[in-house]
C-alpha cells in the first residue's frame, strides 16, 4: 500500500491542476472541487486504520473523533475504501453529529443550509475524486505486488 505521503501528494497534485484550470477559465465550481481534493489529505479512506500513527497524528485533537471510525470499520473494507461509498460514509460520519447539534439553534439547523449549498456538492465531488485516486493507487500497488509474487513463483517452479 502506498504511504500516506504518496496519497497526500497525489491529492494535492490533482487539486493544484484543477485549481489551475479554475484560474485559467475562472470557474468557481472548479475551486470547490479543488478544495475537496485538498481535503482528501485529511478526510481519507485510511481513517479505517485506527492504529496508523501517521494517519491519526496529522489530525491533531480531531483524532479522538476519528478513532471510533477506525474501530468500527475494518482496514481496507469496502465501506471505507470503495470510491463514493466510502466518501459518503465519512461525510455522514462528520455531518451526523453536527446535524444533531444543529437542532439546538432556535433559528434552524445550519447543517441543512450547508447541504443546500451547491459548492458543498462540488467539494464533495472533489473529495470523491481524491478517494478514487487513493483507491487506484492502493489497487495499482497491490496488483503490482501480486504480479511480482506470481512471476517469482513461476520462475522458481520452472527451475
Amino acid at each position: 500500500m502506498p504511504s500516506q505521503k504518496v496519497h497526500d501528494a497525489s491529492c494535492l497534485l490533482a487539486a493544484g491542476i484543477t485549481a489551475s484550470v479554475g484560474v485559467i477559465f475562472w470557474k468557481l465550481p472548479l475551486f470547490a472541487v479543488s478544495g475537496g481534493m485538498a481535503m482528501g489529505t485529511l478526510i481519507h479512506p485510511d481513517w479505517d486504520y485506527a492504529e496508523a500513527r501517521g494517519v491519526l497524528a496529522e489530525l491533531g485533537p480531531i483524532k479522538y473523533l476519528v478513532k471510533p471510525y477506525g474501530l468500527l470499520i475494518p482496514h481496507r473494507h469496502w465501506l471505507s475504501h470503495l470510491p463514493v461509498v466510502g466518501t459518503i460514509g465519512r461525510v455522514l460520519y462528520i455531518m451526523f453529529p453536527l446535524f444533531i447539534l444543529g437542532f439546538a439553534f432556535p433559528s434552524g439547523n445550519p447543517t441543512l443550509g450547508v447541504l443546500r449549498n451547491r459548492y458543498f456538492w462540488f467539494a464533495f465531488l472533489g473529495l470523491s475524486i481524491a478517494d478514487t485516486i487513493h483507491f487506484a493507487l492502493d489497487m495499482a500497488q497491490t496488483g503490482f505486488k501480486r504480479f511480482l509474487r506470481q512471476l517469482i513463483r513461476g520462475v522458481v517452479e520452472r527451475e
